[in-house]
């Protein structure tokens, strides 16, 4: 999240600034570790399955009266339908701002994988599972090269030839099939 400080947890990863704190985890982890008759009233209530994978998103707000322009909150506006209506947008548009990878694919054509393309892949796989974005750190490496070893018209021709070879090896744009947004404005409405 752009203006936010990431850690990471076990099981979980949250990103927070001054006011908000955003939590994403692993929220099957705990329940599986329950005895079985806790599961099994699980299963028949919300259709829990033990192979499954379940993540929460939380908003906890630090500082509610500055997040929401709002002085007096008090706990009579937890119980308000309006508020409540606008903490389920609010989450909604956390959600949104929360940056995804994007899906990456193998090169249709034998000729796209090169040496380049390969090493691209595995970066793009090792972001995905250590949270970071490889075109970013690595656009962000080349314009920490100093300017005496790398030119200006040089830097700008190793920065079109990266950007190219993301885009071989990215689906452009798609959602990520893990992008939990629609499921999120199916819950809430």
């Amino acid at each position: 999240m752009q203006g936010f400080k990431r850690k990471e947890y076990d099981k979980g990863v949250y990103f927070v600034d001054k006011i908000l704190k955003v939590k994403l985890y692993d929220a099957g982890y705990r329940i599986k570790t329950v005895p079985d008759t806790f599961i099994n009233a699980l299963k028949s209530d919300i259709g829990f399955k033990r192979d499954t994978y379940y993540i929460r998103v939380e908003n906890h707000y630090l500082k509610p009266q500055i997040h929401f322009k709002e002085r007096n909150i008090k706990l009579e506006t937890l119980f308000n339908e309006s508020f409540n209506e606008l903490c389920k947008i609010d989450l909604i548009n956390t959600y949104k701002s929360i940056s995804k990878m994007k899906p990456h694919v193998m090169p249709s054509d034998k000729k796209l994988l090169n040496s380049s393309t390969i090493i691209l892949l595995c970066l793009m796989e090792l972001s995905m599972f250590y949270g970071f974005d490889a075109e970013k750190e690595l656009l962000s490496y080349l314009k920490g090269i100093p300017k005496e070893f790398l030119p200006t018209n040089d830097r700008k021709q190793r920065k079109r030839l990266i950007i190219e070879n993301f885009v071989k090896v990215s689906m452009g744009g798609s959602t990520p099939e893990y992008d939990l947004l629609e499921k999120l404005q199916t819950a809430f409405y």
